[in-house]
């Protein structure tokens, strides 16, 4: 029986990255849209250019763990409730992301990466995951969509982070703006920055304008390991930290030091995590997703401590911060969804 149970859950790991490709694929057909009203598989075939039985077997394969619907009277498919979600633009492009088969490449070098100081993706093609998008167009597209769509996402279930009294703030690594477009809708005094990298700061800047906010959120392209600039009553840095290593991070941390007042807020969003938190099953798999791709790694919360201590900073304290959907009607928080956000002071 044990070798039983064991197989089956081996066989489990090694088909699961299927469901990704599968997942991945259907979106790329646009089945979720298409399947707002049902359909049969030769309607399908005929308006996504698919061979009819290959769709079919796609169907029935992601049917199996809840993705889509059949109908056997009417030999209908049409969305589950899962997949109706999908339907939305911005959940469209971030699953897109996530499910990207350019990451299935860059993992064939797993092996490696347990044994060198280097990221998957640096064995795998000399570059750091960044860089390689410099000379690629399509995948920094695919990254920023995914990136936008997570901030948007990410930023629905914002709640208040002690930021209303602060007239100035700065956000590093802001994405397309969501973050500060929330506060700055809801404190109308507040005057904010967003520093970015070159090529994300045009699609930072038009989604202000579309929100008519860019007379008080401006954005600057900058470095945040090389300079960051002063004259702000808090900085936020938010799913940015967690991609380096401690050396890149403890470099960032003293750049916002310098940057502060004393007494001037620091807002560190991230997923942290360690055998004795909540979240320590997602932990655990967000530290190997950044640890091969990035080089990154998730920190316990007395390591966030630790390097906010030797930066110049006093820790007020470390919460957990939770977005509305990850709360069920219970108020139950979903456990392996908490992230938590550190409170800290420049002294």
């Amino acid at each position: 029986m044990e070798q039983t149970e064991a197989l089956s859950k081996i066989y489990k790991a090694a088909y699961a990255p299927f469901f990704g490709i599968m997942l991945y694929t259907a979106l790329d057909l646009n089945l979720p849209s298409l399947l707002q009203q049902p359909k049969t598989v030769s309607e399908l075939a005929e308006l996504t250019s698919a061979l009819p039985n290959k769709l079919d077997r796609l169907l029935m394969a992601l049917e199996v763990d809840g993705y889509f619907s059949f109908n056997p009277e009417t030999n209908q498919w049409s969305n589950s409730p899962t997949t109706a979600v999908l339907t939305e633009e911005s959940l469209k492009r971030l699953i897109k992301y996530l499910f990207w088969p350019f990451k299935y490449d860059i993992l064939c070098s797993f092996p490696e990466w347990v044994k060198s100081e280097k990221s998957c993706p640096e064995l795998r093609f000399g570059c750091h995951y960044y860089e390689g998008f410099k000379n690629n167009p399509e995948l920094l597209k695919t990254f920023q969509g995914g990136m936008q769509s997570m901030t948007t996402v990410w930023n629905s279930g914002s709640k208040d982070i002690g930021v209303g009294d602060c007239e100035r703030v700065l956000e590093i690594a802001g994405g397309n703006g969501s973050f500060m477009i929330h506060f700055a809708s809801q404190y109308p005094k507040m005057i904010a920055t967003v520093l970015e990298r070159p090529e994300v700061v045009p699609i930072c800047r038009r989604n202000i304008e579309n929100h008519n906010l860019q007379d008080r959120i401006s954005v600057i392209e900058g470095d945040m390991f090389e300079n960051v600039p002063s004259g702000y009553d808090c900085i936020i840095i938010k799913h940015a930290l967690i991609d380096w290593e401690n050396d890149k991070v403890k470099t960032v941390l003293a750049n916002i030091r310098s940057a502060l007042n004393v007494g001037g807020k620091l807002k560190w969003f991230d997923v942290f995590g360690g055998r004795n938190t909540r979240n320590y099953f997602w932990s655990r798999v967000m530290d190997m997703h950044l640890g091969t791709i990035l080089n990154g790694r998730v920190r316990t919360l007395e390591e966030v401590e630790k390097l906010l201590t030797e930066s110049g900073f006093r820790m007020e304290n470390i919460e957990i911060f939770t977005r509305d959907e990850f709360v069920n009607e219970e108020m139950e928080i979903n456990p392996e969804a908490s992230e938590y956000i550190a409170h800290a002071v420049a002294i």
